[in-house]
């Protein structure tokens, strides 16, 4: 198939072109870095790695930040686990895969 080069719904041509308009229109990224680095709770942090979880993808996220923004989310999610909370079984094996997630990124 012509402009895909992988199975996920962003690894093609169009869906990048489109999620990259999208990330430039809505200043998204500008915004969730902004939350990012100053965002102080425990629920708040958490979010925050979950949604670059979600769209912190090559083609998706915007390449210039990928990186710094990567270990960003890494570092929410490792002052999540230092929480009181974390320790909650269920929440524990929850986080543990998302931290592992966001590790899993780094090259």
């Amino acid at each position: 198939m012509m402009g895909m080069w992988d199975f996920k719904p962003y690894d093609n041509d169009s869906a990048a072109d489109l999620l990259g308009h999208l990330m430039d229109k809505t200043k998204l990224r500008d915004e969730w870095y902004a939350q990012a680095s100053t965002e102080e709770g425990f629920a708040a942090k958490r979010a925050l790695a979950w949604l670059f979880i979600q769209l912190g993808h090559v083609y998706v996220w915007p390449i210039d930040h990928y990186t710094d923004d990567l270990e960003l989310a890494i570092r929410l999610m490792k002052k999540v686990k230092q929480n009181p909370e974390y320790h909650e079984p269920d929440l524990k094996v929850r986080v543990d895969s998302e931290y592992e997630t966001l590790v899993s990124r780094r090259r």
